[in-house]
């Protein structure tokens, strides 16, 4: 299987790809970027043309009852909400996903050029005293000082997020305070064509011979990436900065596993936890199911069986269940807790991805989900008035950063739990082996990812969707967390039980790329007549030329 790189984010897709399944960036343009320069097949795929008039209706669909069931219209551009910068770090917050072409449409004209940022990384080196002088009125808090440490402590992050979240939080305000004899050095640089792991592959084996001034103190990784570490020595173990399992009790156990080894020593804390749910269309729901209650709705939805009944019922006015049948494959991957790569160092395909490969096909073969390729025109066309998809599987990220800028029908969503919980996404601070500001650093961790104030704030405000039980239950109860765009549903009760209810078992290095490989490879048993098996074998070959795997 050939691959091409984004030249946005750097994310490694499948060369059938059009748009980066990290960041949505066209990828027409770079096709020269292919790892391993073979001639590629010819795509199994009809392209996927830009949809500036309604979705093809569905076979056997009826066309007053399909127009009877639809409501509201989309907005096309996707603001993210802080402008250029906070594209790129929506970026780096999204994983890959399988995709699936439309085969209903003609290739009709080629897709539009993308208006997005410059494509290449680039560094942003800073040094400043932060947390000197605020522009708020700091409170009175008495604290027992930091031990005397490094004079510059050393932050490396692919995004601006962390900075601005930690020079917004980690003050006075919330307890905290900055020693004023240190300088934070910001060394920030976007994830492109792997610039990012690069220079922490770079530096990080020889933190330990670095000048103080000059040593890594803490790292920024994003959960698509962050097993390449975690796996490592680099890292410190969180239990060596001083947290104890009752100080990590608040916070999603699947986002431990996301940062533990195979010995279960965790490497890493989250400030951005990012459970999964399912979005769905309040007037489909009452035409079809007759209530538009989440959690009558869940009930339709509440296992496979259900959701699969639930997706004949839908069939039968003429909607799709999902606008594209790969979204729930990361329901069913996270449905597994046993690792990929097993005790022996061989691979262990989980049942739960076979299981998704034929759910896949059973709905290709009958056309109960829609076939759009993620990031691309036709997935936004499904948040259109004109579109039939039911819903989307997603983080909170998604309804903030994505759905809230392409629908004009506000309130004509709502939000439930799913046939099973899953993950997209998310990041965690980890400090590096070597640090010379083993207790700043901490004390940093314990802010943005432990104190309950701070990840209130950080949620309410709109920012992240934090790493905290607690806080999460206090903004299910609070109108802080009601959303227009849902009705006025408040959505964090919903992703707090999905969360509290996700577990990964133990996570596997490379399991996220291995996984999105097992979903590209079953394209073809998918979408045409190539038999499971010998998409199967091309997966196994192309996971041992990688990784050095077999079963």
């Amino acid at each position: 299987m050939d691959h091409i790189f984004c030249p946005k984010c750097g994310f490694k897709n499948d060369i059938k790809n059009k748009f980066c399944m990290q960041c949505g960036e066209q990828l027409a343009s770079v096709k020269a970027a292919v790892i391993k320069p073979t001639t590629p097949p010819p795509s199994p795929f009809v392209e996927t043309p830009v949809i500036p008039t309604p979705i093809a209706a569905k076979k056997k669909s009826n066309p007053a009852v399909i127009i009877a069931g639809i409501a509201g219209a989309l907005l096309l551009c996707v603001g993210i909400g802080f402008g250029a910068i906070k594209l790129v770090e929506l970026a780096g917050e999204l994983e890959s996903i399988p995709v699936f072409e439309d085969i209903d449409k003609e290739e009709t004209e080629d897709e539009p050029e993308t208006t997005t940022e410059a494509t290449t990384s680039e560094t942003i080196t800073t040094t400043e005293a932060v947390g000197t002088t605020t522009t708020t009125e700091a409170t009175t808090t008495t604290k027992p000082s930091l031990p005397d440490e490094g004079k510059v402590l050393n932050i490396y992050a692919y995004t601006t997020e962390p900075r601005e979240i930690f020079e917004t939080y980690f003050n006075s305000d919330y307890g905290y305070e900055l020693p004023e004899d240190v300088e934070v050095n910001w060394e920030i640089i976007a994830s492109v064509d792997g610039a990012y792991q690069a220079l922490l592959d770079e530096n990080l084996p020889e933190n330990d011979n670095l000048p103080a001034d000059e040593r890594i103190d803490l790292i920024i990784l994003e959960n698509s990436f962050a097993g390449d570490y975690i796996y490592g020595d680099y890292l410190m173990n969180v239990a060596d900065l001083g947290f104890t399992e009752s100080d990590l009790s608040d916070q999603y156990k699947f986002t431990h596993q996301l940062a533990s080894d195979g010995d279960g020593n965790i490497k890493g804390l989250a400030y951005h936890a990012a459970p999964s749910a399912f979005y769905y269309r309040r007037s489909f729901a009452k035409e079809v199911f007759g209530t538009d209650e989440p959690d009558e709705i869940q009930k339709e939805l509440s296992s496979w069986a259900r959701f699969d009944a639930s997706a004949w019922a839908l069939d039968s006015f003429g909607y799709y269940i999902t606008a594209s049948y790969s979204e729930t494959f990361r329901p069913f991957r996270d449905s597994s807790t046993t690792p990929v790569i097993n005790a022996d160092g061989n691979l262990e395909v989980p049942q739960s991805w076979r299981d998704w490969a034929d759910h896949a096909k059973k709905y290709r073969d009958n056309i109960l989900a829609h076939y759009a390729e993620p990031w691309s025109e036709n997935w936004y066309g499904n948040m259109k008035t004109e579109s039939l998809a039911f819903g989307f599987i997603g983080p909170l990220w998604f309804a903030d950063y994505v759905l809230a800028d392409n629908t004009d029908f506000y309130a004509d969503w709502a939000i439930c739990e799913g046939p099973a919980p899953s993950y997209w996404g998310g990041s965690m601070i980890s400090a590096a082996a070597g640090t010379d500001n083993e207790a700043l650093a901490a004390e940093i961790m314990k802010c943005l990812t432990l104190d309950p104030d701070v990840a209130y704030d950080l949620s309410a405000n709109g920012i992240v969707y934090a790493n905290s039980i607690t806080a999460m239950n206090r903004l299910s109860a609070s109108s802080d967390g009601e959303y227009g765009l849902l009705g006025g549903q408040n959505p964090f009760e919903v992703f707090n039980r999905a969360g509290q209810k996700l577990d990964l078992g133990v996570v596997s290095p490379n399991t996220e790329d291995i996984s999105a490989e097992f979903a590209y490879a079953m394209y073809d048993y998918i979408d045409s007549e190539d038999t499971y098996q010998s998409c199967y074998n091309d997966f196994l070959g192309y996971v041992e030329n990688e990784y050095g795997l077999t079963p």
